[in-house]
This record gives structure tokens, sequence and C-alpha cells, in this order.
């Protein structure tokens, strides 16, 4: 199991207090680490999954979207291209 020291140091006149840095103790090499950096470390990886999740998700719905206006100006230009031909047989 981790092990957590904690030091508190005690200052000012009015009972204000600083903690100082929190360390967890490694089970297996029993290096200090810095409880702060573990806790960044997650965050920051959550983070970057949900960011990685969202960026895939956007990147999927603009897809769409551009497959759709493909599809849109495909049908236009056939059009157009069928009421060209319309007026040109309609002027001869």
């Amino acid at each position: 199991m981790l092990s957590i020291r904690l030091q508190v140091e005690f200052f000012g006149f009015y009972g204000r207090f600083k903690m100082a840095e929190q360390n967890i103790i490694c089970p297996y090499c029993k290096k200090e680490i810095p409880l702060t950096q573990a806790i960044t470390q997650k965050i920051e990886a959550d983070l970057r999954k949900k960011t990685e999740e969202d960026f895939a998700k956007r990147d999927n719905e603009l897809l769409g979207r551009e497959n759709t206006l493909v599809a849109k100006e495909q049908e236009v230009a056939k059009w157009s291209i069928s009421k060209v031909l319309l007026c040109i047989y309609i002027d001869r």
C-alpha cells in the first residue's frame, strides 16, 4: 500500500498554515513522488483522452457535413447542366 507523508508548516500570527508537499512512496522502487505530480499526471491523462475523443467526434461530424455538401453540390451541378442543355434544346 502506498504510504503518504504529510508535513504541515505553521506560520503567521492568526493561525494560518501552509501545507507542505505531500509525497507518495512507490512500493516497488521506494522513490518519493510528489502527490501533486501524481494527481496532475492523472488529470492530464484524463483530459488528453477526453480531448482526443472530442476531436474524433468533431472530425466525424465535419466529415458528415462535408459529404452532405459534396452531394448537394453534385446535385446542383447536375441540375445546372440539365437546365443548360434544356435551354440549348429549346433555342433550336
